[in-house]
């Protein structure tokens, strides 16, 4: 099992590097391309307290990264430069926390704290690329972090295909 959650780790941390290995540099809402902005705010209609930064994806594409709190929770969205959404990283506010994936850590762990849900979905990007939604459950069971995965369906599975991110 610690071989299993090592492996989530391993792969959670190359996604953190990956999303990270760009360099980043902080925008002013000016400074955001109208297109971007328009389909911004057409998916998140009121949102406010956005920090906007320019990343540039492996491929040297140029993306535009948006941190934002909306509906209680904080979401972390990448657009290409003509406003597709790619990348949506929503993390439950733990009120709004997601019953089935709850259900399961009650069952399977029993005694656990909740640390976090996110439900990452990579958008359709192209023909090699589909929609794909995973939830991710981030727990302490004791004195161990562990991390479990889920699919669009909410139920476990074992893996996470970094190879497929819209973003790369």
């Amino acid at each position: 099992m610690k071989r299993i959650l090592s492996r989530y780790a391993l792969l959670l941390g190359a996604l953190v590097l990956f999303l990270s290995n760009t360099q980043a540099q902080n925008l002013n809402d000016a400074d955001v391309p109208i297109d971007v902005q328009k389909w911004f705010y057409s998916k998140y209609p009121g949102a406010s307290e956005i920090s906007w930064s320019a990343i540039k994806s492996k491929s040297g594409e140029d993306l535009f990264q948006a941190e934002f709190p909306f509906d209680s929770d904080d979401i972390e969205a990448i657009f290409s430069a003509n406003g597709k959404l790619l990348y949506e990283n929503r993390e439950f506010h733990k009120s709004k926390s997601p019953a089935p994936i709850i259900d399961h850590a009650s069952s399977n762990f029993g005694k656990f704290k909740l640390l976090a849900i996110h439900k990452h979905t990579n958008f359709d990007y192209g023909a090699l690329h589909s929609q794909e939604t995973n939830y991710e459950l981030i727990m302490k069971v004791g004195k161990e972090v562990m991390t479990v995965w889920f699919n669009k369906d909410m139920n476990r599975h074992d893996q996470f295909e970094t190879s497929n991110l819209a973003i790369k």
